[in-house]
């Protein structure tokens, strides 16, 4: 946090304004679970250009405006700190960093048995890496995803709890599905493939939210929420790869669609 602190938008700014009222409406949702009620949730928005949030243990939430600036409408907004207070009321970070302690005690072992033998320190220092990189790629990065997977499953449910159009959790992961493919035709380095990568794809985040989209709904009618809107925004994000500008792989302004919302002020 001390990194951020001289780039944190002050309390009245409109998106801290935002994140707020789509934080609390989250919390006041869900207030019976003791992983929300026992905690002091704090808001804070970084003006950075980087796409990324993230929620502390302690329950501080951290935005960053380029992340702020892609998301369309409240809706997106609970979808990206549905996610987050997911991990947190999951306790994985905890989770992560005790399984992390047994890995690495995993590798400790064979390498300490493989030095008492063969008392080399090159061949130990190659059996040590050998054995993190095999750790890491069938062992911790298919855990990370995992963990995703389940912040993304139990966000979902937060979201629909506090009445949110959870369809538009698809329509984001959809809208990033075609960022990443932009961004990769337009970068000289490519993107690892996922067997390589701490999170699921954004297209088969998309497809794994839409496999629960019966069910969300049918809990958003449970809890006596209104209507949704008719128009379903999955429809908008089809149109997206037919506004891509072909001859330079940009998005042309019609591509995205323009923000239902506007920041509102804050009332302090």
């Amino acid at each position: 946090m001390k990194e951020y602190a001289d780039d944190m938008l002050h309390n009245d700014h409109p998106m801290v304004d935002c994140v707020r009222r789509v934080g609390n409406r989250l919390l006041q949702a869900n207030h019976a679970m003791p992983e929300i009620y026992t905690r002091v949730w704090t808001v804070s928005v970084v003006d950075n250009p980087l796409r990324n949030c993230f929620v502390l243990p302690t329950g501080d939430i951290v935005m960053f405006s380029g992340m702020m600036e892609i998301l369309e409408n409240d809706d997106q907004v609970a979808a990206v700190l549905a996610h987050e207070m997911s991990h947190v009321i999951l306790e994985h970070v905890a989770e992560h960093l005790s399984r992390d302690y047994l890995l690495d005690l995993f590798i400790l072992f064979p390498v300490a048995l493989t030095w008492a033998f063969l008392p080399n320190d090159l061949l130990a220092a190659v059996s040590h890496w050998l054995l993190h990189y095999v750790v890491e790629l069938f062992l911790s990065l298919p855990y990370s995803r995992t963990l995703e997977s389940e912040a993304d499953h139990l966000g979902l449910r937060l979201a629909a709890k506090a009445c949110y159009d959870v369809r538009e959790f698809s329509a984001f992961w959809g809208k990033m599905a075609v960022l990443d493919k932009i961004i990769e035709k337009n970068s000289e380095e490519k993107e690892p493939p996922f067997w390589l990568s701490t999170h699921p794809s954004s297209e088969d985040r998309r497809k794994e939210l839409e496999k629960q989209m019966p069910e969300v709904l049918d809990l958003r009618r449970f809890c006596k929420c209104p209507n949704l809107p008719v128009k379903d925004p999955r429809e908008r994000i089809k149109k997206i790869p037919q506004s891509i500008a072909p001859e330079d792989n940009q998005i042309s302004p019609k591509a995205i669609p323009p923000k239902e919302f506007s920041f509102i002020s804050s009332s302090s």
